[in-house]
C-alpha cells in the first residue's frame, strides 16, 4: 500500500471525527440544536459539504497566518532600515530576499512536527494500526503541499506588486519546503536517543542566531546577496533530499510513534490545562471563611449570604476600577492647570464624538461575567443538581436579587466615569450647554445597566459551564463576541459630522436599554427553567 493511500485513510478518520465535532457543535445550540435530528450524521451530501467548508476554512486560516507572519516581519524590517537606505543602498527586492531566506532557514529546523502527538496520528497509527512510516511521510508531503500553496499566494503578490524575480521566489520556496526534512531528520535522531529537550535548545539557538544575523545586517544597511541566497537554497534542497532518503530508510517508526502517541500525551495536555484552569479559578474565587449572617428572608437571605461570603471577588474588580477612575477625576483638573493640555479648545461636536466610544469602554469596565462565573463555581454548580433549584419560582426570586447586586456593583464605576465626562465638558470651556452633562450621565448609567443585565440574562439562557468548569456553549461565546464586535465597530460605522446625530444615538441607547431590560428579563423568566442547567 502506497504512503499516500495510507495517509488518505488517516485523513478519512480525521474527517469523521471533525464532522462529528461540527455536528455536535451545531446540536449544542439551545432551541435550534433540538431541531437537528441525529440522522444528520449519516447524511452523505451534508457530510461532503461540511467537510469542504472545513478544508477551505483550514486552508484560508493557514494562508492568512503565513501572510500575516511574513507581512509583520517585512513591516518590522522596513522600520529597521531607513527610507534612504531602501532607496539608495538596498532595493526592495534585496530586502525581501534577505528576510525570506533567513525566515526559511529558521522554518527548516523550528517548524517540524514529525512526532508531535495529535489526535489524527493517535487515531490512525495507534487505533487503526496504519503503517506508521507511510503515514508520517504522507503527512510531511501534505504539509509541504499546504506550505507551497500558502507561499504561492504571497509570491504572486510580491511578483505583481514589487516585480520580484519568479525563478528566485520558486527557489526560495522549494528550498524552505524541502529543507524541512533536515529538521524532521534531526527530530527523528533526537527522538530515537530520547533527547527531546535538546530539540528545544536547537530550535531556540537556530531562531536566535538567524534573527540576530537578519536584524544586525539590516541595521548596518546590508542584506544577503542574490548569489548567497541561491547557494543557501541549493544546499538546503540537497541536504533536504538526503535527509528525506534517510527518513524513508528508518525502521523504528512504529516503536517511536507508539511510545509518543498515548492517551496521556494526546489528550493529557488538554486535561492538564483544564485542571490548572480549575485550580487557578477556584483559588481566585475562594470565599471568606469568617462566619456571616443575614436578617433577610427567603431568596434574599440565600443571595445575601452568597454576596457576603464572596464580597472580595464580587467587588474586588469594581473597587479597582472605581479607584482608578477616581484618581483620574482628581488628576484631570490638575493637569488642565499645570500643563497646557488643550491647545485648541474642542467644540461641542468634538466632545459629543466621545459618545461613540462609551459602549466599548463600558463593555470592559462591566464585571458581569466575573460575577456569573463566581456564581456558578461557588453556588450554581452544586445547586443545579437539585430539581427544585430550576423551578420558575426559585429562578425568578434569585435572578431578581442577582440582578440588583450586579447592577449595584457596576453602577459605582459608571457614576465616577460620568463625573469625569462632566469634568471634561466643564474644564475645556463648554459650560453653558447643560444638556451635555445630562446626556453623558444618563447614557453612561444606562449602558452600565444594559451590560449588567445582558451578562446575567445570557448566563441564565446559555449557561456555558460543565461540572469541570469548561465552557461548552458555542452560542454563549458567539453572543459575547458579537457584543464586543458591535461595541468595537460602533465608532467606525457612524458618520463623524451629522447634525444632532449624537443626541439621537444617546436617546436611542437609553430607549434601547429600557426595552432590552424589560424584554430580556421576561425572556429569562420564561426560558431559564429549561436552559439553566449544567452542561455535559
Amino acid at each position: 500500500m502506497s504512503f499516500m493511500r495510507v495517509f488518505l485513510q488517516g485523513k478519512k478518520v480525521e474527517r469523521t471525527y471533525c464532522l462529528n465535532q461540527i455536528f455536535f457543535w451545531l446540536r449544542s445550540f439551545p432551541f435550534l440544536g433540538k431541531e437537528i435530528p441525529y440522522s444528520i450524521y449519516s447524511n452523505r451530501k451534508l457530510q461532503i459539504a461540511v467537510y469542504i467548508i472545513h478544508i477551505l476554512k483550514t486552508m484560508v486560516t493557514f494562508c492568512l497566518s503565513h501572510f500575516l507572519y511574513l507581512g509583520t516581519i517585512m513591516l518590522i524590517s522596513f522600520g529597521l532600515i531607513e527610507d534612504k537606505a531602501i532607496n539608495d543602498v538596498v532595493t526592495m527586492n534585496e530586502l525581501m530576499i534577505h528576510v525570506l531566506v533567513l525566515l526559511s532557514t529558521i522554518g527548516m529546523i523550528v517548524n517540524c512536527k514529525l512526532f508531535e502527538p495529535t489526535q489524527d496520528k493517535y487515531y490512525s497509527i495507534v487505533l487503526m494500526r496504519l503503517d506508521a512510516k507511510k503515514y508520517a511521510v504522507g503527512a510531511m508531503i501534505y504539509e509541504q503541499i499546504r506550505f507551497i500553496i500558502s507561499y504561492s499566494f504571497v509570491g504572486i503578490l510580491c511578483v505583481l506588486k514589487y516585480h520580484f524575480p519568479v525563478i528566485l521566489w520558486i527557489m526560495i520556496m522549494f528550498g524552505g519546503c524541502i529543507g524541512k526534512y533536515i529538521g524532521c531528520y534531526i527530530e527523528l535522531i533526537l527522538t530515537k536517543k530520547q533527547k527531546e529537550p535538546y530539540k528545544i535548545a536547537i530550535n531556540v539557538a537556530m531562531a536566535a542566531t538567524s534573527l540576530a544575523i537578519m536584524i544586525i545586517m539590516m541595521i548596518m544597511g546590508h542584506t544577503i546577496s542574490i548569489a548567497t541566497a541561491v547557494v543557501i537554497d541549493i544546499v538546503a534542497i540537497i541536504a533536504g533530499l538526503i535527509c528525506m532518503v534517510l527518513i524513508w530508510k528508518e525502521k523504528e517508526f512504529v516503536r517511536l510513534y507508539v511510545y509518543h502517541l498515548n492517551a496521556d500525551s494526546v489528550f493529557g495536555t488538554k486535561e492538564k490545562i483544564n485542571k490548572e484552569q480549575i485550580k487557578s479559578t477556584q483559588k481566585i474565587l475562594e470565599y471568606d471563611k469568617e462566619m456571616v449572617s443575614s436578617d433577610k428572608e427567603g431568596y434574599e437571605y440565600f443571595h445575601d449570604l452568597f454576596v457576603k461570603r464572596h464580597r472580595k471577588i464580587l467587588g474586588g474588580r469594581t473597587k479597582i476600577f472605581t479607584l482608578v477612575l477616581m484618581a483620574g477625576a482628581v488628576v484631570f483638573p490638575i493637569a488642565i492647570f499645570v500643563v497646557d493640555f488643550f491647545v485648541n479648545i474642542p467644540t461641542l461636536d468634538d466632545i459629543m464624538m466621545m459618545i461613540y466610544m462609551l459602549p466599548l469602554l463600558m463593555y470592559f469596565i462591566n464585571t458581569g461575567e466575573l460575577c456569573t462565573k463566581a456564581m456558578f463555581i461557588n453556588c450554581d454548580g452544586a445547586m443545579l443538581t437539585y430539581n427544585f433549584y430550576r423551578t420558575p419560582e426559585v429562578i425568578r426570586g434569585i435572578f431578581i436579587e442577582r440582578l440588583k447586586t450586579i447592577v449595584r456593583l457596576n453602577i459605582i464605576p459608571a457614576s465616577v466615569l460620568s463625573v469625569i465626562a462632566c469634568e471634561i465638558n466643564f474644564f475645556i470651556g463648554i459650560r453653558t450647554d447643560y444638556k451635555v452633562y445630562a446626556i453623558f450621565t444618563i447614557m453612561i448609567l444606562s449602558l452600565s445597566v444594559f451590560f449588567s443585565v445582558h451578562r446575567l440574562v445570557v448566563y441564565y439562557l446559555l449557561q456555558p459551564y460543565t461540572a469541570q468548569l469548561e465552557k461548552k456553549s458555542p452560542a454563549y461565546e458567539i453572543v459575547h463576541f458579537a457584543t464586543y464586535f458591535i461595541s468595537y465597530q460602533l465608532p467606525h460605522c457612524i458618520p463623524e459630522r451629522v447634525s444632532n446625530l449624537q443626541w439621537y444615538i444617546a436617546t436611542g441607547t437609553i430607549v434601547f436599554t429600557v426595552i432590552y431590560v424589560m424584554g430580556s428579563v421576561n425572556l429569562a423568566y420564561i426560558l431559564a427553567p429549561k436552559t439553566f442547567k449544567i452542561r455535559k
